[in-house]
């Protein structure tokens, strides 16, 4: 009982402090992606986003955390892609969200899965 309400007291904070990170990473990968390998590292640090949108993948786009990275992402001017069971939209009333292209599938399709990552730029597993 008392791990259960530490845990519930903890969430919100394990989830802003991850959204925080995913945030940092996407501004960094938008501006390491533009440069030269010998440059990146150095762009990194910069975390300046990039002029032309990104192709992200989050992987159980649709619960909790994958959404809130849908959300952000989109907002970094990424272009979002989610794999998920249901292949919905699970918060419409959020605008960000309704910028996603949502794909119903399963993660363990290997061919699925393949042409998924192929187009993208980044990857995100969410699932969970």
């Amino acid at each position: 009982e008392m791990r259960a309400a530490m845990a519930a007291m903890l969430r919100p904070l394990l989830i802003a402090s991850a959204l925080s990170l995913l945030t940092t990473s996407v501004d960094a990968l938008s501006s390491a992606s533009a440069a030269s390998p010998s440059q990146a590292a150095s762009k990194v640090s910069a975390s300046s986003p990039s002029a032309s949108p990104r192709n992200l993948l989050v992987l159980g786009g649709a619960g909790y955390v994958g959404r809130e990275i849908c959300a952000e992402a989109v907002s970094k001017g990424w272009s979002v892609t989610s794999l998920s069971r249901r292949g919905e939209n699970p918060r419409p009333e959020i605008a960000a969200l309704c910028d996603v292209k949502w794909m119903k599938g399963d993660i363990q399709d290997g061919a699925l899965l393949r042409s998924l990552v192929a187009d993208a730029d980044a990857v995100v597993h969410a699932v969970g």
